[in-house]
């Protein structure tokens, strides 16, 4: 679904970059830095996608 890409695209984009950069500061390398730093911040915005595809799915399931 393009909106949840959109949605997903507008989080990141909207993520501090200070954040990533005391990272880097602090020696954590890409997937640190992806796993301990990016992920718990975009923990509900990947839940509402989630559901929004979840619902999705749902309803194309009962159109029949």
């Amino acid at each position: 679904m393009a909106f949840g890409t959109f949605l997903l695209y507008q989080h990141f984009r909207a993520l501090p970059q200070e954040m990533v950069e005391a990272a880097r500061v602090d020696g954590a390398g890409h997937l640190r830095i992806l796993w301990s730093v990016v992920l718990p911040v975009s923990r509900p915005i990947l839940v509402t996608v989630a559901l929004i595809y979840v619902v999705s799915g749902w309803n194309e399931y009962l159109w029949p």
